[in-house]
């Protein structure tokens, strides 16, 4: 794998735009000297956003970016819990990696809500599958009668991990040869009613028992730490804990501005931190289909939408 470029693929959707700029040069920076090649799935981007995308490979020669335009019509017979509809449909199409890449033998899928922190990502890339198809972080935290029944419906064993989709080192060709997409197609219709974490349970379905767990510090869920020295890169899952989230708690918002500043968005810095300044006294979200407002950290009010 010394001679190829490291393969990273993302999915997105334009009012992302930013946040996947962030994610992307948070990688090219902490791994100076790697040659990258980033693949973006999408259903339709404006050209503005693919030209300031090509201003990120005009500043890093040794990095290669390229779009790749998916039929959403392909996608539709997914479920999206109304619960979690902060998640597009687009987060579907990591399961589609091994058609809409035949030539590469392996990837990195990410997550955009991710910041690389620190050390590179080679080792990550090297990393020896030993004949599993592929390999997550296992969301081992979780571990309730609820969610032990759930993974049960899901067609899980109990000794069988349960894992994050969030960061995925795929092993492509073994993908193809398992009809890996294919069988992700035929689970969403055998599981569409009890889907609850969209592509995530559908990669535990159909891979259950198969998968590689990685170390937690390749794509750690724990509340942020700048004092963590083990960790590569971080997962911001909450949606209140998101870096470029407004909420008066969060300070990872600080992180995300060092690397705002080196992207082709940095002219939003300034509306940005006024964003943050505002949110210290007043700040709203939706989650689970209901309104939150808070004053001064404290909530006030909330209603359904």
């Amino acid at each position: 794998m010394n001679d190829r470029p490291i393969t990273i693929a993302y999915s997105f959707t334009d009012n992302w735009a930013q946040h996947l700029a962030v994610a992307m040069t948070s990688v090219i920076v902490n791994n100076p000297g790697e040659r990258f090649a980033f693949h973006v799935l999408h259903f339709g981007v404006s050209p503005s956003t693919q030209e300031r995308f090509s201003q990120i490979e005009a500043a890093h020669p040794n990095v290669r970016i390229t779009f790749h335009h998916l039929d959403g019509a392909r996608f539709e017979r997914f479920p999206t819990p109304k619960f979690l509809s902060e998640i597009p449909l687009i987060a579907y199409c990591r399961l589609a990696l091994p058609d809409i890449l035949p030539d590469e033998p392996r990837v990195i899928y990410s997550d955009i809500d991710v910041l690389a922190v620190r050390g590179g990502l080679r080792d990550l890339w090297e990393t020896d599958l030993g004949g599993h198809p592929m390999a997550c972080i296992s969301d081992h935290h979780i571990d309730t009668p609820d969610f032990r029944l759930f993974r049960k419906m899901l067609g899980m064993r109990p000794e069988h991990d349960y894992f994050c989709s969030g960061l995925i080192l795929m092993d492509l060709d073994a993908l193809r040869r398992d009809r890996f997409t294919e069988r992700c197609f035929e689970a969403s219709g055998r599981l569409h009613d009890i889907i609850v974490y969209v592509d995530q349970d559908v990669i535990n379905s159909v891979c259950a028992g198969n998968i590689l767990p990685l170390p937690d510090k390749w794509n750690c869920t724990q509340n942020w730490s700048p004092f963590r020295k083990d960790v590569v890169q971080w997962h911001f899952q909450s949606q209140t804990a998101k870096p470029w989230c407004n909420i008066w708690k969060n300070v990872t918002w600080l992180p995300y501005l060092r690397y705002l500043l080196k992207t082709p968005y940095r002219a939003n810095a300034f509306r940005f931190v006024l964003g943050h300044l505002v949110g210290l006294f007043w700040f709203s979200y939706t989650k689970n289909c209901v309104r939150r407002y808070l004053f001064c950290g404290i909530r006030v009010w909330k209603k359904k939408v």
